[in-house]
């Protein structure tokens, strides 16, 4: 179909209609005129800093003269931009009533109608972001200045607003030959949610002024259903395409549901990943600025406030009475890196929607009384940190699955049902990147270990090697972004995965495992072919405040080159068994590579420094074993000693050295029942023996088994009664004070300790010793 039959089967029903039958209840969408009043008055009071640079930038834009013409179909970043500012200036005319507002709306408005397109930026029929971000907010301006348009104004406007809702809906539903979208059935993207949203914005502004508002509204409803049920199957409200575009699609989806819901009465969203998304964003927090912990997919920090998370957390604070999210929002505006100044066209539209959903009455929480721990399954990775404080030390490891484990699941091996029932249902994992098995650690704000940023579509940089992982034979992980992504099989058998994780008192603890990620793609279908490891898991264990011990085991059918890759944030050398990598603020990240013994180390600089350590050969079979200790440049001298006291295919213990003393490590590599080395017996996934510098045992912890025993078994030091166990036992001179879960009965070799002065979980309970050990619960 031609522009020309477009644009006559879309103005028809404009002639036939005229225009006093039009509904003229505007403004409708987030508030009507009865509610105008409160808006100014929470603008001169509660919500004063927010106002304030929302009219700022439309007082800066007061004497701009709107492009005459429209610019380049593919320069998104001119439509988008076009488009965000319309919230702005719209809602500097509500919370004033200046006329210099209405009067700049007005001019862009009219001129906007007069462009001949609103940009293609996605090819030919896609009406793709830029595009809908016009459609969207000039719609949503259009609403609020209504009333003070004239009758010619309002035609001009409704007619253009028609023809491209129209326009959206020939791509939204693929009913009209020739006309395209790749974005049409791609839930698991924020392109499908954002032009759909704008669609049903636009349906919700035009209803009783085109007879097709409705058919739209319904359309765009029925996509973000969808949308809803595939979100609130990810639990844990994290998103595969990383947090800023997570940001971006549910700030750009959320008027459209708010809307429907109070216009409409159908209530499309996504409740319990919202709920999600604010433990998401609160553990994701780095303290003291507005950059997050887990860095992953594509973005650069440059775009960290272009959709500001403040307006979803602020809905959430409202909408759940949450003041977890009022103290995240709060934390990331006054520490945000452009402040509140909002004078540009990716800040001040996202404080008007903050405006609008900001509840000063739900009073900020802070976390102080959470777990420092949590686990996020569907991303499947965790955040640790040691506390809440601005200088916590803070771990991220993330594995898990393209498009995330609930969508790749059921995707890859649940294609052709409900929520992937629908003819041409595609996954696009364009910006996910090839990075299983990666970590980060911060100090406070301060990076000591981080990926290399980039965007990568269209080019490599998403590659392994710019994560903090593995690489075979300088390759890394397989890629189905070359795919189409409506075929199941191009994705079935390559996620990573989670496979367990403690935390109890000052240890955590997790084994992953990416070894599936390891493929080679078939030249022909571009579906994974043979793995070419058959294990690569990773095992973390983190010792706060002071350090984490990293074990890899990796093993293949074929001898292969392995590299084990570790990023740093200014520069790292070698030094003998250690690298050092220095970062900011006189931060050192200290990296003591226990195993192999003898290794290259290869340094180098991809957008941040890096080392790739590698055995001196290929073989099937490698372990890394590696210490990862933070620490000051006047700290670096009194780093401590690391070494392998015993290790095996079942069992590793490293031994931890330093003037307080020695800790024993034990891991056990083989999830067998009963493993031993090092002079230990160890039954259960992980344990630690802290002795002081006299040899007394100060601390123990065991998790996932009933039994810690040293020589050689024969002197048990703790057991207990159930496998699922986690339990930290700490020693102070007569004090014994024990903190886990699972707990029913424990016998601890404490010769020293009171019966009467055992704690458990912070409250004191009953023990009976029995020779040299104190037993703790009933028989």
């Amino acid at each position: 179909m031609n522009r020309m039959a477009v644009v006559g089967l879309t103005l028809m029903p404009l002639l036939t209609l005229g225009t006093g039958s039009f509904a003229a209840d505007h403004p409708r969408i987030f508030f009507t005129a009865s509610d105008i009043p409160r808006l100014r008055e929470e603008a001169r009071t509660t919500k004063a800093s927010i106002a304030a640079p929302i009219l700022a930038f439309a007082t800066e834009h007061l004497t701009d003269t709107p492009l005459a013409a429209p610019p380049n179909q593919a320069n998104l970043e001119t439509y988008r931009s076009e488009g965000n500012r319309m919230l702005a200036f719209a809602f500097a005319y509500v919370l004033t009533g200046d006329r210099r507002y209405f009067e700049l709306t007005r001019r862009y408005l009219l001129t906007h109608a007069a462009w001949d397109h609103w940009g293609d930026e996605g090819g030919v029929g896609q009406r793709d972001l830029g595009f809908h971000h016009m459609l969207m907010f000039n719609a949503i301006a259009y609403d609020w200045i209504y009333p003070e348009l004239s009758a010619a104004d309002r035609d001009t406007i409704r007619a253009t607003l028609a023809l491209r809702a129209e326009e959206s809906y020939e791509v939204s539903t693929g009913e009209v030959e020739g006309i395209g979208g790749w974005w049409r059935h791609s839930y698991v993207q924020n392109h499908h949610w954002i032009n759909n949203s704008a669609l049903g914005i636009a349906a919700l502004v035009l209803e009783g002024e085109d007879p097709r508002a409705d058919t739209w509204r319904q359309t765009a409803a029925a996509h973000l259903a969808i949308v809803r049920d595939i979100l609130d199957g990810i639990s844990d409200g994290s998103w595969h395409e990383g947090t800023p575009y997570q940001g971006y699609g549910l700030t750009m989806s959320l008027p459209f549901l708010t809307n429907l819901r109070r216009l409409k009465d159908e209530d499309l969203i996504p409740h319990g990943y919202y709920q999600g998304y604010v433990l998401w964003r609160l553990y994701n927090t780095l303290p003291g600025t507005d950059d997050f912990l887990f860095s992953y997919g594509d973005f650069d920090w440059s775009w960290g406030n272009y959709y500001n998370p403040a307006n979803l957390l602020r809905f959430a604070a409202a909408e759940y009475r949450d003041g977890r999210a009022e103290w995240t929002a709060e934390h990331i505006i006054g520490n945000a890196r452009s402040g509140r100044a909002g004078r540009e066209p990716y800040t001040a539209p996202w404080q008007v929607l903050e405006f609008l959903y900001y509840d000063p009455s739900v009073k900020a929480i802070s976390p102080d009384d959470l777990p420092t721990d949590r686990v996020f399954p569907d991303l499947s990775g965790v955040s640790w940190r040691t506390d809440w404080g601005k200088d916590a030390l803070i771990f991220g490891l993330k594995t898990g699955a393209y498009g995330g484990q609930f969508v790749y699941d059921n995707f890859a091996y649940g294609f052709g049902h409900y929520p992937f029932a629908q003819p041409g249902m595609t996954i696009n994992v364009g910006h996910d990147h090839q990075d299983a098995n990666t970590f980060y650690l911060y100090r406070g704000s301060t990076e000591l270990s981080a990926e290399r940023l980039a965007y990568h579509v269209g080019d490599t940089s998403s590659d392994t090697s710019y994560h903090n992982t593995l690489l075979v034979d300088g390759q890394g992980q397989y890629n189905p972004y070359g795919a189409e992504g409506g075929d199941p099989l191009t994705f079935r058998g390559t996620a990573g995965r989670l496979d367990l994780a403690y935390s109890v008192g000052d240890y955590s603890y997790v084994v992953a495992e990416a070894a599936d990620r390891y493929r080679v793609a078939d030249s022909g279908t571009q579906r994974p072919g043979a793995r070419l490891l058959t294990q690569f898991t990773r095992h973390v264990l983190f010792v706060k405040p002071e350090y984490l011990v990293l074990i890899d085991t990796i093993r293949a059918e074929a001898p292969h080159r392995y590299d084990w890759v570790c990023h740093f944030t200014s520069s790292v050398a070698r030094e003998g068994d250690w690298l050092r990598g220095e970062a900011l603020d006189g931060q050192v990240l200290g990296v003591k590579v226990i195993r192999p013994e003898a290794f290259a180390a290869v340094t180098g600089n991809d957008g941040k420094p890096y080392v790739r350590v590698s055995p001196p050969r290929a073989s099937r079979e490698a372990q890394f074993v590696t210490l990862l200790y933070p620490t000051t440049t006047s700290g670096w001298s009194r780093r401590p000693e690391a070494s392998v006291a015993a290790v095996n295919s079942d069992l590793a213990v490293v031994r931890v050295s330093s003037a307080s003393g020695v800790q024993d490590h034990l891991i056990n590599c083989s999830a067998g029942d009963s493993v031993c080395g090092g002079g230990y017996v160890l039954e259960g996934r992980v344990a630690s023996v802290r002795r002081a510098a006299d040899g007394s045992i100060v601390r123990l912890f065991l998790a996932g088994g009933r039994k810690l025993a040293d020589q050689e078994g024969k002197r048990p030091l703790l057991t207990g009664d159930t496998v699922d166990q986690e339990v930290e036992v700490r020693l102070d001179g007569e004090e014994l004070s024990i903190t886990g879960r699972q707990i029913d009965l424990l016998t601890i070799y404490a010769p020293g300790a009171n019966a009467k002065k055992v704690r458990l979980n912070g409250e004191p309970v009953s023990a009976r010793r029995q020779g040299d050990y104190l037993v703790v619960g009933e028989e």
